[in-house]
């Protein structure tokens, strides 16, 4: 049951913060247009962001370690009980 509750609300929390990301990503970039066009910023190099920010990412997304999960319950102190998992895996694919 703990891990069905656990992995619900990570989820959620999850699905929260995306969508505030993304809002808070849209207002910049939105922002940076509008600077563009009223003069206050000469010119946007594009092609340097795109860059950046796909090494930034592949950056990231390659310093996760997926093949240690059970190390990852270890690490925040949560119990890695098999009905844990099992609760956690099913409330995550389910909701």
């Amino acid at each position: 049951m703990a891990g069905y509750i656990c992995g619900y609300a990570l989820k959620k929390i999850l699905k929260i913060a995306v969508k505030v990301g993304a809002i808070i990503v849209g207002v910049f970039f939105m922002g940076l247009l509008f600077m563009q066009s009223r003069g206050y910023v000469g010119s946007i190099n594009w092609d340097r962001i795109s860059n950046d920010l796909y090494a930034s990412a592949n950056t990231t997304v390659g310093n996760v370690d997926t093949s240690n999960v059970m190390g990852w319950f270890d690490q925040f102190g949560i119990p890695a009980s098999s009905g844990f998992v099992v609760g956690f895996g099913l409330s995550v694919m389910r909701h």
